[in-house]
């Protein structure tokens, strides 16, 4: 009895399939938790330091050349996603960023407290030298915030400008 061999469509969707899961492999990221690189692959780079508190400094990146630093302090966490994208969260405790996005950028501190998220292609928010700041990049806009316990948000239509 001679072998079943799959058509010339099957073989095509497992080998599409098999490529597909080997890529998802091979993708840029990495997670470092108290200055331990947890995983590692691929471009992406994570930084942490070991945490002064009880909280540890997480950081997380996805996408080639991606960067994530949360560093200096307890309860940091930096998160990069998308190429190119970068978040730093530190010098203090209970610091965010986050980058979602192609060459997006984020970042939170000096204080403590501080949030930030960019969100989109070439978005940037950034806080700190505070405590409580909470900023928002949504598109292709910038953020920029000092102070303590201000909100502020962009939007690509209208900058930095409160909407009307």
């Amino acid at each position: 009895m001679s072998p079943v061999r799959p058509s010339t469509d099957e073989s095509r969707r497992t080998t599409s399939a098999k490529r597909a899961r080997s890529s998802e492999s091979d993708a840029s990221r990495c997670v470092s938790i108290n200055g331990v690189a947890v995983v590692q692959s691929g471009t992406a780079t994570c930084i942490s330091t070991l945490s002064t508190g009880a909280e540890p400094n997480v950081a997380r990146a996805t996408g080639d050349d991606s960067v994530a630093e949360a560093a200096v302090g307890s309860g940091n966490t930096a998160t990069a996603n998308g190429p190119g994208s970068i978040a730093v969260a530190g010098v203090g405790n209970n610091n965010t960023a986050t980058a979602n996005g192609k060459d997006s950028r984020s970042g939170a501190g000096p204080g403590d407290n501080n949030s930030s998220t960019a969100n989109g292609r070439g978005s940037l928010a950034e806080t700190g030298n505070g405590t409580g700041n909470t900023v928002t990049a949504n598109g292709h806009c910038m953020i920029v915030v000092s102070g303590s316990y201000v909100t502020r948000t962009c939007h690509p239509s209208h900058g930095t400008e409160p909407p009307s």
